[in-house]
């Protein structure tokens, strides 16, 4: 008997199935077939297939409710979780508390003897018994220091220790002396350390840009590449002539040695936000990130080397840290999530592709896609491209195919076949599919081609001339919809200041300070309140839309009581009027607004890193709460503290914010509101999600940092083309990392919602990380 709610639970042995993608969705109906497999429809997600496979435990962040999983670690007979709070045991199955409190946990090491090294900010580096007992500091130095950003026990016993600025190594408890590590690897705190020891023993530590050896005399040499190494996050040794890099901007690269040099090679990763890279005993490598975990047997050069694993089809939870890959000395690997743990035994049959018969090839029906789509339901699970096709005669090579449609190019008469397969190694059973394509004829010869000639001349005059016409017409629409925009836009009356001074005898109008489309904001006293300086906004009658400035203000009144961050304005009360306007009183929040500090000209890389992290986490917060902001401008970003080091910006005015619709899918409006400019195309067409906001803040910060924004562009987002002169435009601003930062802006402005990054803070910090080490390039020299 199987319970199909939230979850998916085996009544009898109490196997469970928990993933982010299925909490509160309604699952309509479930069948499990003969082969144990259990199927269920799920409201707002379609079809979904779960395999229990027995070599996988998984645990949802149900077991350690309102904290985060970090990190796995192995030692003995004992397993070990590491939450943002806590520590925990695995026994009998379940992770038990072994130390809570309010400890922030940087890393954990199990060793051998069962016992446990753990790194916290407030006591440093204590050994930790398997009761949860401190049983001493290991290295006093260590505490109330920086963080420990890396621990390493090598196959002599040794434990390893680094931090922003220094490398210990640990002989004894209490005895923690310095590494002689070469100058110009360590200083500069705030940036990613890692230790990495060989099977051999030989230890290895990456900083910043720079990579060290330890030699078999105990002396630590830099590594020297071919070109300039990025900033490394993270860091996995495959052997000792190859080593994995994923670098703070996420771009994954693979260094092989080359002699005295190490030769360096960019991979093409499957993750759109990659955290963390690790390599095990078989020389897999594997890439986990926000969106999954990606596998490959050590190649990577293609796309189809890459397995990916996720809550789809398997994972506990996606997500994962820096720390969050952990293998095993058995080889099985654990993968800590945000909010939840998997544990699993990699099989070589995952990269096979299937045995028996091959999928089938149907010809499409007129208007669709591709000319033939591949079905079939036995591809591997875990391949992005669970089919591959070719074209014969002529193609040697494989094209793999994500939704099974084979799309061909323009082709000559003649007989034709598609083949097709499951992708994997081995290749597998293939499909062929044998048509003919008709050739080009004219059909009354050589007069006919005449006729066709002179037809093709006439239609150059005529089209030319639409072409003028069209424009004109164009012209005069487009200035009468704006005329009648303007006019239904405007407010009924636009007054100094209202009849109304004082309202609720609390707050008295002192001067307009802005004025909108909908509403006037004023600065105002606060006769009672603690703050007397407030702000006071009052939405402005439009004749006919009453009922329609009333739902936007409750929506916005909704939006601000709901949100509490220190990037969003709050708001201090709210009423109607004595006129019947709608009134909401928040913080005054005095500073230029970000158009009016770009007036001046761009803000520089320096200056824009910190503000764009900062606004990526600001949405993060808002989406978090199920609001979606849908007039994100430079009008509506407050600027504090401006010129100081600690300027940041503030959100204001909600009126026109949404609420997001379920996971996966865009809300719905038939009402049009916001800035063209900082518009995504699926406002257009009146739909709208958290990736709409990302549109516009992707639109802000390119013209936070160039000056101006799409409208310098010939080729729009999306197109093949408009990368390549993106990064030429960011050339004259950012140069050197000007191909990463356009990337990653490219991504945010692509035109499909979905394929648009899914975390607003965490492409802010990508794109800040991009931007302050641009900076601090600019000024080293």
């Amino acid at each position: 008997m199987w319970y199909a709610g939230s979850w998916f639970e085996n009544l009898r042995t109490g196997e469970r199935f928990e993933a982010d993608w299925t909490r509160g969705l309604a699952v309509t109906a479930g069948v499990v077939t003969r082969a144990g497999r259990f199927w269920a429809a799920i409201r707002g997600v379609g079809l979904v297939e779960w395999i229990p496979d027995a070599t996988w435990q998984r645990w949802s962040g149900a077991q350690f409710p309102e904290d985060e999983a970090t990190q796995v670690s192995v030692g003995g007979q004992s397993i070990y979780l590491a939450t943002a709070h806590g520590l925990h045991q695995l026994s009998g199955g379940q992770w038990l508390a072994v130390r809570d409190g309010n400890h922030e946990i940087d890393s954990i090491l199990a060793l051998p003897n069962d016992q446990i090294v753990v790194s916290t900010r407030k006591s440093g580096l204590l050994r930790i018994g398997p009761d949860g007992r401190a049983l001493e500091p290991i290295c006093p130095a260590l505490a109330g220091a920086e963080p420990v950003e890396s621990l390493l026990v090598d196959p002599r016993g040794a434990i390893w220790v680094a931090t922003s600025t220094r490398v210990h190594r640990v002989a004894r408890p209490g005895d923690c002396p310095a590494e002689p590590i070469p100058a110009g690897i360590l200083g500069e705190p705030n940036s990613y350390s890692t230790l990495v020891a060989e099977a051999s023993g030989v230890v290895w530590f990456v900083r910043r840009n720079r990579i060290a050896r330890l030699g078999a005399d105990g002396q630590w040499r830099i590594q020297r590449t071919e070109g300039e190494l990025p900033t490394v996050r993270s860091f996995a040794v495959r052997s000792p002539e190859e080593v994995w890099c994923l670098s703070l901007d996420r771009s994954l690269f693979r260094l092989r040695r080359n002699g005295d040099l190490w030769r360096m090679s960019a991979v093409a990763s499957p993750l759109t936000t990659p955290q963390t890279v690790h390599a095990d005993r078989r020389g897999w490598i594997w890439v986990g990130g926000v969106d999954g975990v990606s596998v490959s047997k050590g190649a990577g050069d293609r796309m189809s080397d890459w397995l990916t694993l996720n809550v789809a089809n398997g994972l506990a939870a996606g997500y994962l840290s820096r720390h969050g890959i952990t293998e095993e000395p058995g080889g099985a690997v654990w993968l800590a999530g945000l909010h939840g743990v998997t544990r699993v035994q990699p099989d070589e049959r995952w990269f096979a592709a299937p045995a028996g018969d091959a999928p089938a090839i149907l010809r499409a029906p007129d208007g669709a896609p591709g000319m033939a789509r591949i079905y079939g339901l036995r591809g591997s699970p875990f391949r992005p491209h669970p089919f591959e096709y070719r074209l014969q005669p002529g193609a040697e090579s494989w094209i793999p195919s994500s939704d099974g449609w084979v799309r061909l190019p323009k082709l000559r008469g003649g007989e034709y076949t598609i083949e097709a397969r499951y992708s994997g190694e081995g290749g597998g059973a293939i499909a062929r599919f044998a048509f003919q394509a008709p050739a080009a004829s004219f059909p009354w010869g050589a007069a006919g081609v005449g006729l066709m000639v002179s037809a093709a001349a006439a239609a150059a005059v005529i089209f030319f001339r639409g072409l003028w016409w069209e424009a004109m017409v164009y012209r005069v629409r487009k200035w009468l919809f704006i005329r009648r925009f303007q006019k239904q836009s405007s407010p009924a009356s636009a007054p100094g200041r209202p009849a109304e001074v004082t309202h609720l005898d609390r707050y008295r109008l002192v001067r307009p300070v802005s004025r909108g489309s909908f509403s006037v904001v004023y600065e105002a006293e606060d006769l009672q309140g603690a703050t007397p300086r407030v702000a006071v906004k009052i939405l402005n009658g439009i004749p006919g839309r009453d009922g329609w400035v009333r739902d936007q203000f409750a929506q916005e009144v909704a939006a601000l009581r709901s949100l509490d961050h220190p990037g969003v304005v709050r708001v201090l009360d709210s009423w109607i009027g004595a006129a019947g306007e709608p009134c909401l009183a928040m913080p005054f929040v005095e500073g230029p607004t970000l158009r009016e500090c770009l007036r001046n000209g761009p803000l520089g890389a320096r200056r824009t890193a910190p503000l764009v992290a900062q606004l990526g986490d600001t949405l993060e917060a808002i989406h978090l709460r199920g609001v979606v902001h849908r007039d994100l401008k430079p009008e509506n970003l407050v600027m504090l503290d401006s010129g100081t080091d600690r300027e940041h910006l503030v959100l204001i005015d909600f009126g026109a914010s949404g609420l997001k619709g379920r996971q996966g899918e865009q809300a719905s409006t038939t009402t049009l509101v916001g800035s063209t400019q900082y518009l995504a195309p699926e406002r257009l067409v009146g739909h709208y999600s958290p990736a709409t906001d990302l549109f516009s803040l992707a639109v802000i910060v390119l013209e936070m940092i160039t000056g101006s924004g799409l409208q310098q562009f010939r080729r729009p987002p999306g197109e093949d083309d408009f990368q390549a002169e993106l990064a030429r435009c960011l050339r004259n601003s950012v140069s050197g990392c000007e191909q990463e930062l356009a990337a990653a802006l490219a991504l945010a402005l692509h035109p499909v919602p979905s394929r648009r990054p899914p975390s607003g803070r965490s492409w802010g910090l990508q794109v800040a990380s991009l931007l302050s080490d641009q900076a601090r390039r600019s000024e080293s020299h």
